[in-house]
């Protein structure tokens, strides 16, 4: 996937595309380096967490949400 296309799709759609890479056998640190992106850019710009091997996606990226703001794909 290309990094153009990755950024113009919304939050769910960017979890599922990281399922979708991962279902190719890729693993985590080649979807990100073919993103170029870092985890932490992932994290915070986009609201995508990698947690024992499932992809999380906050509701709001960049705020602090109290309660459940995350959903798990």
């Amino acid at each position: 996937m290309k990094k153009e296309n990755f950024l113009k799709l919304d939050a769910k759609a960017k979890g599922a595309a990281f399922f979708a890479e991962l279902d190719a056998g890729k693993s985590y640190e080649e979807i990100l380096a073919e993103l170029g992106l870092t985890k932490k850019e992932l994290e915070i710009q986009h609201g995508i967490y990698h947690v024992k091997g499932k992809f999380m996606v906050k509701l709001m990226p960049g705020y602090q949400n109290r309660g459940n703001g995350k959903d798990v794909l």
